[in-house]
């Protein structure tokens, strides 16, 4: 089990890392055409969404390799864009994620409630102090692993 793990972990990893490192190669290429912000931030877009469609599509962790694809485009691609796009990039990647935790939350309170057949003051409770601790040990861990 650790071995498969350990394999799927590995595979998902090197997945993200080209990923990030193919859209900083491909941005740096394109500089010479001039692409306006929209085009940049575009093809972001378009990279991370290929690194996570293709590592789901052979059987790996999209997640993972969404996570180590960010961390480079983060360290290399942010910088072979426009000054106007690296504003627009930081503006949209915050508006999707508002959005996209907005629809977790949403569908894990639909879910929790769903779930029980009656609802119960201590259920909420608990499920409540479960994600406020969870939030705050993911926020604030990752925060300190990456700085």
């Amino acid at each position: 089990m650790f071995g498969s793990f350990f394999l799927l972990f590995l595979i998902s990893t090197l997945l993200g890392i080209f990923g990030g490192l193919a859209c900083s190669y491909f941005l740096k290429l394109l500089r010479i055409f001039r692409l306006n912000r929209v085009q940049e931030i575009s093809l972001i877009i378009f990279f991370a969404f290929m690194t996570y469609s293709i590592t789901e599509l052979i059987g790996y962790s999209p997640i993972i390799a969404l996570l180590f694809c960010g961390i480079f485009m983060s360290q290399y691609a942010f910088y072979n864009i426009s000054f106007q796009a690296r504003e627009e990039a930081s503006i949209v990647t915050k508006l999707m994620s508002n959005i996209a935790e907005g629809f977790v939350f949403a569908y894990l309170g639909l879910t929790s409630v769903s779930i029980s057949t009656s609802l119960s003051l201590s259920f909420i409770i608990l499920i409540l102090i479960f994600l406020l601790v969870g939030r705050f040990i993911t926020i604030y861990g990752l925060s300190f692993m990456l700085t």
